[in-house]
């Protein structure tokens, strides 16, 4: 009796072919499967049809799509910056950590957070901000004594900047508000994004006792991509 597969000569009551390993019949000697997973000789291989492939295929596409919209939406939009830049404000907070990357210098830090969580965005426009520059001496020699020769040198740089077409443009404003030989006051104005993001948040007040607010932060594009709160209010 001999292997159907590799024509080799079989011992009685075995289950396997010694020579190639195909399974055989133990009660007629008869190759049934090999040890593959291959289909039989001479029986073709099931494929799918053409309406089921087209579904199959057109199934993976819509995944696709949705998992990168979900991810455009979520991580690459400017509101999803805007909304990051909070989330990481307040995480911060919670683990004691620095909160000076993601505020306004003029913020203060709620004292404690135990807990938020996002809830709308209440609105999203483009807005003015006004800074006031003050260069008088004590700026000349905490920040620009090593770039200029004098006070008056520096003076009359700033002056020219802020007057420069460069500078006034469809982004920035400049105003003098007074030029001195002491000091030169400037006001700064400047569109921006803003987002204003509605969060609920747990927090602890001076006592330890726990309060429940809602707080709405106005996120300002300080920068390409770039976000701070501006401020927020808890009323």
């Amino acid at each position: 009796m001999t292997c159907k597969k590799c024509n080799a000569v079989l011992q009685e009551d075995s289950s396997f072919c010694s020579n190639c390993g195909a399974q055989i019949s133990s009660e007629n000697g008869e190759l049934i499967a090999a040890t593959s997973q291959n289909a039989p000789e001479g029986q073709p291989i099931r494929k799918l049809s053409p309406t089921v492939s087209r579904l199959l295929t057109v199934s993976i596409i819509i995944i696709v799509v949705a998992v990168s919209t979900l991810a455009y939406f979520n991580y690459f939009t400017k509101e999803a910056k805007a909304k990051l830049t909070v989330n990481r404000y307040l995480s911060a907070i919670k683990n004691g950590q620095s909160t000076y990357s993601y505020r306004s210098i003029d913020v203060d830090d709620f004292i404690n957070v135990i807990d938020y969580k996002y809830l709308s965005k209440t609105d999203e426009d483009y807005v003015e901000r006004i800074t006031h520059y003050n260069f008088d001496k004590k700026w000349y020699d905490q920040f620009e004594k090593q770039r200029y020769s004098n006070f008056q040198d520096f003076i009359k740089h700033q002056r020219e900047f802020f007057a420069s077409s460069a500078f006034n443009n469809s982004t920035f404003k400049s105003k003098t508000i007074s030029d001195t030989s002491e000091s030169l006051k400037i006001d700064v104005t400047k569109k921006v994004l803003s987002f204003q993001l509605m969060y609920d948040v747990q927090v602890t007040n001076q006592l330890g006792q726990l309060s429940y607010r809602k707080a709405k932060f106005t996120v300002d594009e300080v920068d390409t991509d770039k976000f701070e709160i501006h401020d927020y209010d808890t009323n």
